[in-house]
C-alpha cells in the first residue's frame, strides 16, 4: 500500500516530508488533479532576527529535564497510556500553562483515536481545533521572540499533522498549504538550531524523498524549481539521529526508518527490525502490530503474517480493539483463501464483517468489510456454493461500497 504514494511524486514528497504520520494510510491524489495553483517550496536563506532579550518565555527544548520527561510521556502516549503521560507532564504544564505544547499534546492524544480507524471522521474537528490553537500560541510566542525554538518546533509539528489529516481526507490544497508552512518553519529552524534532534525528523524525511524522487521519477526533474535538493544518505542519518534523541518524534522516526527500508531501500530485515522495535516498545498499541502484519503481506511473507495475526487475535488485551479485529480477521481470511482453506476463510470473513457492522451502518463501505465480503464470496464460489457466492457479490456491487472491491464484484458477476 505504501508504494502507491509514489504515484504522485511532488505531493507525496510534501506529505511524506512534513506530515508526521504520513505512513499510516491513504494513497495520495495525482499532483495534476490538485485544485488551485501550485505551491512552491522554496528554500530561501533568511537573515536571522536579532536575539530577544526577553527572559519570560523559557526554551523548554533546551532544558534536559523537560526533554527527558517529554520523551517518557511521548512513549506513554504511543503506548496509549494517556493518563500516565498527562500526570508526568502536569508539573511542566502548571509552570508554563500558556506554552503551545499543551494544545499540541491534546491533539497528539486525539491522533491515536483517529489513526487506528481513518474511516471514522468524528474526532477530526476537535483534532484540527487543537492543532490550530497550538499554531496560534506558537505565533503569539514568536511575536515576542522570533527565535523561540519551542514555538518553531510546535508550529512545524502542528502544521505537519494538519497536512497529514487533510491528505487523508483528500483536501489536497489545504494539505499542501499546511505542508508548505511546516517546511518553511523547518528551513528556518535549520538556520537557528541545525543540531536540534526534533528538526532532524522533518529534514531527514524531506532530504531522503527529495533525492529519491528526483532519481527515480523523470517527471520530477522539470519541476525541480519547486523542491530544494536532497540527499538519501543524509536523510537516513538524520532520521537515525531523531530516532535516538528527539523529544517528540522518536516513534515517528523509527517508523519512517522501517518504511523507507521496506519500500524504497529493499532492506527487508532492517525494516522488520524497526517495525519490531515499535511493537516491542509499545506493546499495548495494536496499530503497530497491524503495521508489521502489512509489511509481511507486502513482501509476500504470508506465513509470518498469519502467525502474527493468530497470536494477536488470541490476546485478550486486543479483544476490544475493533479496527484491529476487523482488519486482522479480513487479512487472515485472505491468507486462508490463498492457502485453499475455504472453511477458515469463511470463518474469518464473517468475524471481520461482524466488527465492520459495529463500526459502520454498511460494513461494505469500509475497506476491510468489503475485503471480507469479497473473500467470503470467493470461498463460497470455490466450494460450489454458487448462489451464496453471488449473494455476497451482489451485496458488494454498489457504488456506496468500497470502490475497489465493488468493481471486482461487478466484473466477476458478469463472468458467472
Amino acid at each position: 500500500m505504501m508504494n502507491k504514494i509514489c504515484a504522485a511524486p511532488i505531493a507525496s514528497l510534501l506529505f511524506l516530508a512534513m506530515a508526521q504520520t504520513a505512513l499510516y494510510a491513504q494513497p495520495v491524489l495525482p499532483a495534476s488533479t490538485i485544485p488551485g495553483p501550485p505551491v512552491a517550496i522554496t528554500h530561501v536563506h533568511m537573515p536571522l532576527p536579532a536575539a530577544s532579550t526577553r527572559q519570560a518565555d523559557p526554551y523548554l527544548l533546551r532544558d534536559p529535564d523537560f526533554v527527558a520527561a517529554a520523551q517518557s510521556a511521548v512513549d506513554m502516549v504511543y503506548n496509549l497510556e494517556f493518563t500516565g503521560a498527562r500526570r508526568l507532564m502536569a508539573p511542566w504544564k502548571q509552570a508554563h500553562p500558556d506554552h503551545p505544547v499543551w494544545p499540541f499534546w491534546e491533539a497528539l492524544e486525539l491522533w491515536w483515536t483517529i489513526l487506528p480507524d481513518l474511516e471514522n471522521t468524528s474526532t477530526d474537528e476537535l483534532f484540527i481545533n487543537k492543532l490550530r490553537e497550538a499554531d496560534f500560541r506558537s505565533d503569539r510566542l514568536l511575536n515576542r521572540d522570533r527565535r523561540h525554538v519551542d514555538a518553531l518546533v510546535i508550529k512545524a509539528l502542528a502544521n505537519g499533522f494538519l497536512a497529514r489529516l487533510y491528505s487523508n481526507r483528500e483536501s489536497w490544497y489545504q494539505s499542501l498549504s499546511h505542508a508548505r508552512v511546516s517546511l518553511n518553519v523547518l528551513f528556518r529552524l535549520e538556520q537557528l538550531e541545525p543540531d536540534l534532534p526534533d528538526l532532524q525528523f522533518g529534514m531527514g524525511t524531506y532530504n531522503y524523498f527529495a533525492a529519491y524522487l528526483a532519481e527515480e521519477y523523470p517527471l520530477v526533474k522539470p519541476l525541480a524549481w519547486m523542491l530544494p535538493g536532497g540527499d538519501r544518505e543524509d536523510g537516513l542519518n538524520r532520521l537515525r539521529m531523531a530516532a535516538d534523541s528527539s523529544a517528540f518524534v522518536i516513534p515517528e522516526s523509527t517508523y519512517f526508518l522501517g518504511h523507507i527500508n521496506l519500500n524504497y531501500e529493499q532492506q527487508y530485515d532492517l525494516a522488520l527490525h524497526y517495525l519490531q522495535t515499535l511493537t516491542d516498545r509499545y506493546p499495548a498499541n495494536g496499530f503497530f502490530r497491524r503495521l508489521r502484519m502489512r509489511a509481511y503481506v507486502n513482501v509476500g511473507d504470508l506465513n509470518r503474517a498469519a502467525i502474527l495475526i493468530d497470536s494477536t487475535l488470541s490476546d485478550p488485551d486486543f479483544s476490544t480493539d475493533l479496527p484491529l479485529q476487523e482488519e486482522m480477521n479480513a487479512v487472515r481470511a485472505r491468507i486462508a483463501y490463498m492457502h485453499l482453506q475455504n472453511d477458515l476463510a469463511l470463518e474469518k470473513s464473517e468475524k471481520a464483517l461482524s466488527y465492520s457492522a459495529r463500526l459502520a451502518r454498511n460494513p461494505n463501505e469500509r475497506r476491510f468489510g468489503a475485503m471480507a465480503t469479497w473473500y467470503s464470496a470467493r470461498a463460497h464460489l470455490r466450494s460450489g456454493h454458487t448462489d451464496e457466492g453471488k449473494r455476497y457479490l451482489r451485496e458488494l456491487n454498489s457504488r456506496r461500497n468500497h470502490s475497489f472491491y465493488a468493481g471486482r464484484a461487478r466484473e466477476l458477476l458478469r463472468e458467472l
